[in-house]
């Protein structure tokens, strides 16, 4: 009778099964907060490239200003110092800037990838002068379980400078 009571009560393997039932919904909570943790990396580097592109475009050098090639090899560098790939420059024109999230073909890049626009206010329509920037970033999750359920995500970000006159 012993011997039957032992083999009932015995548990040697019961942690092990826990482990594997688990294991997996751990793992993938883990993997995922990594990749939101990545989302959360890039929409903050988009936002810090927005302002200091806005920024950037509304200092004006005696009354002058930057040109637009002067732009696009600004926001190219500090774009290239955050690890996103070098944005294209869309025209206001042709493709209109998003307000709000983006939701024409054109404004929505390949992922990993990002699109911007500037737009200069000029004084008959609007006052004070403004630079806006606007940047889309393309991000989709690593994971392939995580990414089948988000898909593509774009992250964007807008910024307005009023123009300043330096000197």
């Amino acid at each position: 009778m012993s011997k039957i009571r032992r083999f009932l009560t015995r548990r040697s393997g019961q942690s092990l099964v826990e482990f594997a039932l688990l294991a997996p919904a751990f793992f993938f909570l883990l993997i995922g907060v990594l990749d939101f943790g990545r989302a959360g990396f890039y929409y903050v580097s988009i936002v810090d490239l927005a302002k200091q592109t806005a920024r950037y475009s509304a200092a004006y050098n005696s009354g002058t200003g930057f040109t637009s090639a002067n732009i696009d090899a600004y926001i190219k560098g500090q774009a290239n110092a955050t690890t996103i790939n070098t944005p294209v420059l869309k025209t206001v024109g042709l493709c209109p800037r998003p307000v709000g999230p983006p939701g024409a073909p054109c404004q929505l890049p390949a992922v990993g990838q990002a699109y911007y626009w500037v737009v200069k206010c000029i004084i008959p329509t609007c006052n004070p002068e403004t630079v806006t920037v606007t940047v889309v970033y393309a991000f989709r999750p690593t994971t392939p379980m995580i990414s089948a359920i988000t898909g593509t995500m774009y992250l964007w970000a807008d910024s307005v400078m009023i123009k300043e006159y330096i000197g």
